[in-house]
């Protein structure tokens, strides 16, 4: 197999890491969602003012975008997904080996997908 498809494969494998844990935390799973709604509102307003007045107009379309993303998405919080403390919070989640799992299965997927896009690069320079 191709460095191409080798890559490809580990993508995805880390990417369906991640959207798995997501959908098995509520909290982490609607803030994700709110996230990507607004997200998803300021790429329609940069491209919608893009068309209408060019770079200064994609510009003004992403804040208005964004701010209109913000006010139909439901609220979300991203200090409620983690707490008060992120610290302890997260060593206090993670001390339940199954999160443990999830997090370690996470860095050892990013970091083989990093070494194998980059790893030759990295290494001879």
């Amino acid at each position: 197999m191709n460095t191409t498809n080798d890559n490809m494969a580990d993508a995805v494998q880390y990417l369906s890491l991640a959207v798995n844990h997501i959908k098995s935390n509520k909290t982490v799973s609607r803030t994700a969602k709110g996230i990507a709604k607004q997200a998803g509102f300021a790429v329609g307003g940069s491209v919608v003012g893009g068309i209408i007045l060019g770079p200064p107009g994609a510009a003004l379309g992403t804040v208005i975008g964004a701010g209109i993303g913000l006010a139909v998405s439901d609220d979300y919080d991203i200090k409620d997904a983690v707490g008060a403390n992120p610290i302890e919070k997260f060593y206090t989640w993670y001390s339940e080996p199954k999160n443990a799992e999830v997090v370690n299965t996470l860095i050892v997927a990013a970091v083989g997908f990093a070494y194998a896009t980059n790893g030759k690069k990295a290494v001879s320079s």
